[in-house]
């Protein structure tokens, strides 16, 4: 009845064990009266709505945890998975199989049949092994083809951003294709400082940096995230002419849509050696970029 990520602990050989049973409570108990307890956006809709309980919950809890490995969010991708299958490609950092496409498909697939809204569309948990292990044991299909091979989005790193005691981070994007390429970062709150927010990153292995400074540390439970847009433009558009109508989907238009999650480390735990490279790599950069 609280299944998400932060009660999944990894042991060694990424073993996961679960924890905080808290709100655990045996089949039978099937409807709860009173005050609903859970996490928002992990409670399957029958309980939060009239209560009921059951196996099905944890069933549409794993959707929302499956959604999140592979998507980085929450939600179900509402357009189409190829904008994961290529963030996915680009966190390989090589060229994929068709299988490990395959994979990430299907993990998707799982997902949404899991979040069915009637508790008696949701598969077990047993059907759910039973799909996974097909997966693993597909012969002959380990081929390099593939409709997504093409590098046609900016590179982006890193995915998380670690802030320590000076609470700032520079992020890197790049762009291998032949293509410029335009794009937005929008941040959570006011506490955020981005500069740029916004640019124009020219082609041909050009690497652009982006300051990110948090003003007030805070720590929470769910860390924030920025999200960075981006897609192909003509070439001579201007930083300024850069409006949030470049960012909308259009029939033959993709926009690549990124996640930056927050973390925050404890002041003990941030490496001097790390800041140092950190500081000197950004400096360097923005001359870099100021020469071009």
């Amino acid at each position: 009845m609280d299944l998400k990520p932060p009660n999944i602990l990894l042991y060694d050989h990424m073993v996961p064990k679960i924890t905080d049973f808290g709100l655990s409570r045996s089949n039978e108990m099937s409807h709860t009266m009173g005050q609903r307890f859970g996490t928002p956006g992990y409670v399957a809709p029958e309980y939060k709505k009239d209560g009921k309980t059951s196996f099905k919950c944890d069933i549409y809890s794993l959707s929302v945890i499956i959604t999140e490995l592979v998507t980085g969010r929450k939600s179900i991708p509402h357009k189409s998975n190829v904008s994961v299958l290529r963030r996915w490609r680009h966190r390989w950092n090589k060229t994929p199989t068709l299988l490990q496409y395959q994979q990430v498909t299907r993990c998707i697939e799982i997902a949404v049949r899991c979040r069915q809204q009637e508790p008696e569309a949701r598969p077990s948990i047993g059907d759910i092994i039973d799909i996974l292990s097909e997966i693993e044991c597909t012969d002959g299909q380990t081929g390099q083809g593939s409709t997504y091979l093409d590098d046609d989005m900016l590179g982006i790193e890193p995915l998380e951003l670690r802030f320590d005691e000076e609470m700032s981070w520079s992020g890197k994007l790049t762009n291998k294709t032949k293509a410029c390429f335009a794009f937005s970062i929008e941040k959570p709150s006011k506490q955020y400082t981005i500069e740029p927010d916004k640019g124009i990153v020219p082609p041909g292995c050009s690497v652009f940096l982006v300051q990110i400074i948090v003003k007030t540390p805070q720590v929470t439970q769910n860390a924030d995230k920025l999200i960075v847009r981006s897609t192909r433009v003509p070439e001579g558009l201007r930083v300024e002419d850069i409006t949030e109508h470049i960012f909308h989907e259009e029939v033959g238009k993709v926009v690549d849509e990124v996640d930056l999650m927050v973390v925050y480390e404890p002041v003990e735990a941030a490496s001097p050696t790390r800041k140092a490279i950190n500081s000197s790599s950004y400096e360097d950069g923005v001359r870099g970029q100021r020469d071009r």
